[in-house]
């Protein structure tokens, strides 16, 4: 499943990251609303995306937990 999910990932990565619209307008964002401002943004959206990823690799995992004790 590794291949498989990475390759997903980088579909939706790729256009906005990698060399993407979040690079290219990186600049234009940062020289009108400035560095602080930008670099408080992209680490608000950081954390928040961290956060659901950590929450949700929380509860997927209790669902399997879940499913396994009950099969026995």
């Amino acid at each position: 499943m590794g291949k498989e999910a990475f390759g997903i990932k980088q579909l939706l990565f790729e256009p906005f990251v990698g060399g993407g619209l979040i690079t290219a307008l990186s600049p234009i964002f940062i020289k009108k609303i400035g560095l602080l401002y930008f670099t408080s943004i992209s680490f608000v959206l950081t954390l928040a995306f961290f956060l659901i990823g950590y929450f949700y690799k929380k509860y997927k995992t209790k669902q399997v937990e879940k499913k396994g004790s009950s099969v026995i």
